[in-house]
């Protein structure tokens, strides 16, 4: 059934070629923490995962911090990748995504494997928790389809996943085949729980407001999370950013018109920004234009939340995980 998917794949492939779990090489590279990667992901046998973009005091431990450590890496690949290939809504696609991905591995709750020894791939597990794969389903309005392939194929890797539509949304997402198998984790079998778990809280889905990834005008945003929930409430956030310094001209003018393409209805939704800063030496992204004169980079990314979500989203978001919070859309 592999060949369902991989004749559908477009040709923007990137080079982060899909390793299959057979791969042989596990011992051309001694790196204790590179050998738990390749054994969560066979695709790190035949990539050299950059730890410098691991932030200081990066907790690797334990079976979560694996697991955040893989994401976190992927990210960065993610980031620094050609995307020359793509046309202009699979590169925005592409940004959500990889924002959907930074606030999944904030939240740091992943699946269960109480099904079969050893590592293994669990698209949703019993308490509903999603895969990061099938949380950028969910996330990005396919939940349906999330739950079509955890009907079939819950324990599959994604390159034996036949299930129809899946083609059709990785050729919409901006990524490639072989970056979804890299984002697609296993995990560590553990003894079913005698008593049942209650179903973990998932994070609502979202709808992306396609604000610049990078601008140095966010530094002026001076809370990590702002949630604006009216119409008025943002025409005067707008306002005071206009009067504020460092922004770009072009910037600002993205950054304001993409709040007017949301089409937003403040009767049933709020708006979520999501900032964070990074010096320049400290992130994939070096000095450049975008660089204020502190030598930071500030990204943030925008969402519109269901004002009955809002508590459920900024719950799980705040979370117990610190981690780096990606802008993007």
């Amino acid at each position: 059934m592999r060949s369902v998917f991989l004749a559908l794949i477009p040709a923007f492939v990137s080079p982060l070629a899909a390793a299959s779990p057979g791969a042989t090489d596990l011992d051309a590279r001694p790196d204790g923490l590179h050998r738990q990667l390749q054994e969560l992901n066979a695709s790190w046998r035949t990539l050299e995962p950059d730890f410098a973009a691991l932030p200081r005091g990066w907790d690797t431990s334990g079976e979560v911090g694996l697991i955040r450590t893989h994401l976190r890496l992927v990210i960065d690949r993610l980031e620094r990748a050609d995307v020359s290939g793509l046309d202009e809504g699979q590169k925005r696609h592409r940004r959500s995504h990889i924002a959907a991905l930074g606030r999944y591995l904030q939240r740091g709750v992943f699946p269960a494997n109480v099904y079969m020894p050893g590592r293994n791939p669990v698209f949703i597990d019993a308490a509903g928790t999603h895969c990061a794969v099938g949380q950028l389903m969910l996330e990005s309005g396919h939940g349906d389809l999330a739950k079509r392939i955890n009907g079939e194929h819950q324990l599959d890797y994604l390159a034996d996943i036949a299930t129809p539509g899946v083609a059709d949304w990785q050729a919409t997402s901006g990524l490639s085949f072989g970056e979804l198998a890299l984002i697609q984790p296993t995990y560590d079998f553990e003894r079913k729980p005698s008593t049942p778990t209650p179903p973990s809280p998932q994070m609502p889905e979202t709808r992306t407001i396609s604000i610049p990834y990078r601008e140095p005008g966010y530094a002026n945003i001076s809370d990590d999370l702002e949630v604006i929930r009216s119409q008025s409430a943002l025409e005067r956030f707008l306002k005071r950013q206009k009067k504020q310094p460092g922004w770009t001209e072009k910037g600002l003018a993205k950054f304001e018109g993409a709040f007017v393409k949301a089409k937003l209805d403040f009767d049933r939704e709020a708006v979520v920004l999501i900032r964070h800063t990074s010096m320049a030496d400290d992130t994939v992204h070096g000095k450049d234009e975008f660089t204020d004169s502190r030598g930071a980079n500030h990204y943030c990314s925008a969402a519109a939340v269901k004002k009955g979500d809002l508590e459920t989203f900024l719950k799980l978001f705040r979370g117990d995980s610190p981690g780096i919070i990606y802008g993007g859309g």
